[in-house]
């Protein structure tokens, strides 16, 4: 089975948009329902947490990496920005 890690903060504006508008969209539900959703939670900014950023090359949350059953990354899917339910159906061809 697939993965969507989602990196997110209770502290960040654009996770709490796409918490309520994005996440709650029938397609994408949908389209990552095969997948395991995790979720990172940076709320902290502990050094351990920007250490876990910079391991995976990111400057903070939202953010979300896809990786396959195999575990690699499908790096076409990467997002490390707010995404609209929109365009994320897009990127996910749901």
């Amino acid at each position: 089975k697939g993965a969507v890690v989602d990196f997110y903060a209770d502290w960040c504006a654009a996770c709490q948009v796409m918490e309520r508008t994005t996440f709650r969209d029938p397609a994408i539900i949908g389209a990552l329902e095969p997948r395991v959703r995790i979720q990172m939670d940076l709320s902290e900014n502990t050094d351990e947490q920007r250490r876990l950023l910079d391991t995976f090359h990111l400057y903070g949350p939202p953010a979300m990496l896809f990786y396959d059953a195999r575990g690699e990354e499908e790096v076409n899917l990467r997002v490390q920005s707010e995404i609209s339910a929109e365009h994320l159906r897009a990127r996910l061809g749901a």
